[in-house]
């Protein structure tokens, strides 16, 4: 899983668009059940972590390599993180960000609704922001050109179970 954390996280790093997470963040977050990988064969086809902030599960950093992008990959990743977020009793209320016309069309397939970001309680803000905060994170960020104003476009898709 070293190596392959190391590769998931270059990736990371290099696509402008994806959170950057550091190898053993990708190791961590595997080891604690908050990932998926896809493979054919022995190439990674693709990958999606999610992180717990209080009662909200935030899903990210869903990647598939411009190779097998079309072929319905994304909706495998969403639908087995599903699984192991139900496996978990983590379902309730779950929310992704995204600017790719793709992923909020599998997202709006999962009965994800596009909302406003007030809908996300001030305490899960808080939380977001503090686990983004990390130095090496935000270098990482303007090292490789994260663009503020994307991240401030992106549409906020929230997936509220307790509510029905």
């Amino acid at each position: 899983m070293r190596e392959e954390s190391k590769i998931i996280s270059e990736i990371t790093k290099s696509e402008s668009r994806l959170l950057y997470y550091l190898p053993e963040e990708i190791e961590r977050a595997f080891a604690e059940g908050r990932g998926v990988v896809i493979r054919d064969g022995e190439k990674l086809v693709g990958f999606g972590l999610w992180d717990f902030y209080r009662d909200w599960t935030e899903l990210h950093t869903l990647y598939i390599a411009p190779e097998y992008r079309g072929r319905g990959y994304l909706k495998k990743i969403v639908a087995e993180a599903a699984e192991k977020l139900k496996n978990q009793g983590r379902t309730n209320k779950l929310f992704l960000f995204t600017l790719a016309p793709r992923v909020a069309s599998v997202a709006a397939a999962h009965r994800f609704k596009n909302a406003s970001y007030f809908s996300l309680p001030l305490k899960t803000w808080l939380a977001i922001g503090k686990a983004r905060a990390n130095p090496k994170k935000l270098f990482a960020y303007f090292k490789h050109g994260f663009h503020i104003v994307d991240a401030i476009r992106a549409q906020l898709w929230v997936l509220d179970n307790s509510a029905i």
